[in-house]
């Protein structure tokens, strides 16, 4: 008996041994955990590491003694284990807001957005201004006639054409215009003779033949040349030879006709042909 309750005795001290050990390992590991805890949360927060608590050396012998404790007390000393777990969770809330926080008051104001820059107004391309167009040519004066011939079956004046210059070739027209039933004899061999030239006048052609008439059967017309030498009046006169027909009948005549016209500018005057 006495040695069986002295194995007995024996196997007690060591289960309780064996229990403080345990106890003091899980409460190492529960210290453990808060001081890791603790220092993550230091470090998110910006503050130093808390030291971690210094690690018993020694087993707790005094605790060999209580082994008649309840297991309810080994519950309640292992129960502080769990509230020291939470301390870095309320700390560690503060730090992340301070971490949020702080990135919106380093953040830069916005720069100002750069003023349009105003188009470049192109340059207005320099017109060159068209040459001015020359006058028109004033029109022909109006035409200068002489006094008419009226007979039954005709009518025949000398009328000017176009504007004279001094020491230019100008014409005077011969015009005949049958009546009726006559109408021009375009067989007929038309022509003028002209009249000596009066002074300041000459005559390149001193008759004109068929070759200067225009003859159809209600009309005919004989360019008569000369040469004003100056300014002022210049008289042209002479025989004109003429037919005008009917169906039945043709009447062969001639008439003196004479007209004055008008010469501009001056010119020298222009030397007579000699005899030869």
């Amino acid at each position: 008996m006495g040695s069986d309750t002295s194995n007995d005795m024996a196997l007690s001290e060591g289960s309780l041994r064996a229990a403080s050990i345990s106890r003091g390992l899980v409460l190492q590991g529960a210290l453990a955990a808060a001081a890791v805890l603790l220092a993550a949360g230091c470090k998110e927060g910006g503050a130093e590491p808390t030291a971690e608590p210094d690690r018993p050396t020694s087993q707790p012998e005094a605790n060999v003694e209580a082994k008649e404790a309840p297991p309810v007390a080994e519950k309640r000393a292992s129960s502080p284990a769990a509230p020291a777990a939470k301390v870095p969770q309320a700390a560690k809330a503060p730090a992340v807001r301070q971490a949020h926080a702080e990135p919106e008051k380093k953040s830069p104001a916005a720069a100002p957005a750069p003023e349009p820059t105003p188009a470049a107004t192109p340059e207005p391309t320099p017109t060159v201004a068209a040459a001015p167009a020359p006058p028109p040519e004033p029109p022909p004066p109006p035409p200068v006639e002489s006094s008419k011939v009226d007979e039954q079956s005709f009518s025949l004046w000398m009328q000017s054409s176009g504007g004279y210059e001094a020491g230019q070739q100008g014409f005077v027209e011969v015009v005949l215009v049958p009546k009726g039933d006559f109408h021009c004899n375009q067989e007929y061999p038309y022509k003028m003779k002209l009249d000596a030239p009066p002074e300041g006048v000459a005559y390149p052609t001193p008759i004109v033949r068929a070759e200067g008439v225009n003859v159809a059967a209600s009309r005919a017309v004989m360019r008569i040349p000369f040469v004003p030498q100056n300014a002022g009046d210049a008289r042209v006169a002479g025989k004109v030879y003429f037919s005008v027909c009917t169906s039945e009948q043709c009447v062969i005549d001639n008439r003196d006709l004479a007209l004055t016209v008008k010469v501009e500018g001056s010119a020298a005057p222009v030397p007579k042909a000699s005899p030869p």
